[in-house]
């Protein structure tokens, strides 16, 4: 998710299985249904068991603006010895990534990122890492006998 629908997310956008997640994304405007990953309901789970996160209440997070945000993951990085420039839409990136990895297909990746076509998970979120070459090679046909 864009770190401005993270920052309205709310308990009423989860579905009541907390499976699912509806919401109106700000970029697009569009409805934007999302199947929530084990490890997201997890995290919806702890926030439910804090005093101040009940699920009668408004957003989910209480998060600062983007900026102050990014300039924690900087903090974070820093303390952890990450050199890189690491900011929010990094870990759209990676998701992506990862999704690729798994051999997901641009629609569907673009699909789960909130973009209306396949134009930027094959501009901007393309995949910068290469596959593992021994792995790619084993792909290939291999005879079983040679002719000479």
């Amino acid at each position: 998710m864009r770190w401005c629908d993270i920052k309205l997310l709310g308990w009423r956008h989860i579905g009541k299985d907390g499976n699912t997640a509806v919401i109106v994304q700000e970029k697009t405007k569009g409805e934007h249904f999302i199947t929530l990953h084990s490890i997201a309901k997890s995290i919806l789970d702890k926030r439910k068991a804090k005093e101040f996160s009940s699920p009668n209440a408004g957003h989910i997070f209480h998060l600062p603006t983007a900026d102050g945000a990014n300039k924690l993951l900087g903090q974070w990085c820093e303390s952890a010895g990450i050199k890189k420039h690491i900011t929010w839409n990094c870990a759209r990136l990676s998701f992506s990534v990862l999704l690729q990895d798994a051999n997901v297909n641009a629609a569907t990746v673009a699909l789960m990122l909130g973009h209306t076509s396949t134009k930027y998970v094959n501009d901007t979120y393309k995949r910068y890492r290469p596959k593992d070459p021994s792995e790619e090679l084993s792909k290939l046909p291999a005879p079983t006998a040679l002719p000479f």
